[in-house]
């Protein structure tokens, strides 16, 4: 995605290619904050995997503070273009399958910038941008649905308190959401 939807020859409006760039920028940030957290240097894989000759079959791991500065880039440019407004009929099955919300990439920036004050010596910056999105979310009981059952009715996809979703419609076709993905249709 993050290679290829910056392209404008591919047919597709302005807001789903930021839509999905930022989706791609959330979702990298997301993976490499939990890989760096649970074991330090990781293989940082920026460039997708095209040919089995191509160097990124054969990565090497990257020193956790460079992984923590990508991640910190991606929550940033992926915070700058998500569009979570598109009208429910221009939504794909790709669209409701993952959504990251923009509650919910500023709440991973705020778990990232806390971790990176507690336990990497970042300083009082990194405390100072965990409180901005955490403002920014604009936490309080005001957001929370009167019946906690309501959070997950069908009927009541994107409400206030969905920050983060896997779509896990198990009467799907097999070509996508809970089939494809919680285990493998074909086998």
């Amino acid at each position: 995605v993050l290679k290829y939807a910056p392209d404008t020859a591919i047919p597709m409006t302005d807001a789903k290619r930021n839509w999905a760039m930022g989706q791609a920028y959330f979702a990298r940030a997301y993976a490499y904050f939990w890989a760096a957290r649970l074991w330090g240097d990781v293989p940082l894989l920026l460039n997708p995997v095209e040919s089995v000759d191509a160097e990124e079959c054969y990565p090497a791991r990257s020193p956790k503070a460079y992984v923590y500065e990508q991640i910190g880039r991606d929550i940033e440019t992926g915070e700058f273009i998500v569009n979570p407004t598109f009208e429910e009929s221009e939504r794909s099955d790709l669209e409701l399958t993952i959504a990251g919300t923009a509650d919910y990439i500023s709440m991973v920036k705020a778990e990232y910038a806390l971790w990176m004050y507690a336990t990497q010596a970042g300083g009082d910056d990194y405390l100072a941008l965990a409180d901005e999105a955490l403002k920014a979310i604009g936490i309080s009981s005001a957001r929370l649905l009167d019946d906690y059952a309501s959070i997950f009715a069908v009927d009541n996809k994107c409400n206030a308190e969905v920050i983060f979703a896997l779509n896990n419609n198990q009467t799907e076709k097999l070509t996508g959401g809970y089939y494809w993905t919680f285990y493998w249709p074909a086998t």
